[in-house]
């Protein structure tokens, strides 16, 4: 098996099982809105048609992938006229509700978009409308200042169209975040060693092994292990900066079966909430333990085996 269909493969078996949150969270019968990489091969359409619609926005900016992306909608589509419903992709998501690929940077979109909304619609052509229902960032890299420019740029944006409607139907929103956890340049290991001492100095107050914890990350944590806290405590942190309740919904570790590329996936719903909040509640930590991450291995959910210790919340 190639690098690639391996890579689909597991990527297949964790969509089916983020199928679940997309019944449980928004239940039956509404469309939902969806911005951001599916992948050259849609898999995220493919397993999700029955939940899409309205508006989908997807981007890609690696060539080969965008090509690919191409290549999978004719073909969609043509399998879709095959079968008498000639303006669909998967047959029931309506062409008019598909917008791109569009060959973008996504943080580069994310963050220009938040400064000047009007020059990306006009450049994208397209009248890009938050809120989103469904928030997917998947990246083959590793965790970068960029990238955290754009998740806030990302939550600003959708709580600025929040504030706009005085009682808006719509309050909440699900981001699936994936990073590549072995591509990690010197950069990027300082600033995950960064948002760790910022972790550390936050939770040393509320959690009563927090040393225990941090001293095991210096000296026999990966940085994989590393990132299992830094990812999850950031976007915690700066949620509740933009008005919003974060809930970690699952946190999970994936490894391709032909490589040893490790791929961190995190799942937050998002809520919005009145008011700015500076430090997050702290057993916000406690939804974040380490031994709560699950291992996804040829086709099966695991514990990830880690000698890690667990976060223990003071009881106050």
């Amino acid at each position: 098996m190639n690098l690639w269909l391996g890579f689909r493969k597991t990527r297949r078996f964790c969509l089916k099982i983020k199928t679940n949150l997309l019944k449980t969270i928004f239940g039956k019968g509404r469309k939902l809105r969806y911005f951001g990489l599916p992948s050259g091969d849609i898999i995220d359409f493919e397993i999700w048609y029955h939940y899409l619609g309205e508006q989908i926005i997807a981007v890609e900016y690696d060539e080969k992938q965008l090509n690919l992306m191409h290549e999978s909608i004719n073909f969609s589509i043509k399998e879709s006229q095959n079968n008498s419903n000639e303006r669909a992709i998967f047959g029931e998501i309506p062409i008019e509700c598909f917008f791109g690929p569009y060959f973008y940077d996504i943080n580069d979109l994310l963050i220009d978009f938040n400064l000047d909304i009007s020059k990306i619609s006009k450049e994208l052509c397209i009248d890009l409308i938050f809120p989103f229902d469904v928030v997917s960032l998947g990246y083959t890299s590793f965790f970068s200042k960029k990238h955290k420019k754009a998740f806030k740029s990302l939550l600003d944006m959708h709580n600025r169209e929040y504030l706009k409607k005085k009682n808006p139907s719509k309050k909440d929103f699900l981001l699936f975040y994936s990073v590549n956890t072995q591509r990690c340049k010197i950069e990027e290991k300082i600033e995950i060693d960064n948002i760790v001492m910022d972790a550390k100095g936050w939770s040393i107050k509320s959690t009563n092994n927090a040393i225990e914890i941090f001293d095991w990350l210096d000296n026999e944590g990966k940085i994989r292990d590393k990132l299992i806290v830094a990812l999850p405590y950031f976007i915690i942190r700066e949620s509740y900066k933009m008005r919003f309740e974060p809930e970690p919904l699952g946190i999970y570790l994936w490894q391709t079966e032909t490589s040893n590329n490790y791929f961190l996936n995190v799942v937050f719903r998002f809520s919005h909430i009145e008011d700015i909040i500076d430090k997050p509640p702290n057993e916000k930590l406690e939804r974040v333990p380490i031994k709560s991450v699950l291992k996804i291995e040829d086709g099966e959910i695991k514990p990830y085996e880690t000698d890690m210790p667990a976060f223990r919340i003071i009881s106050s």
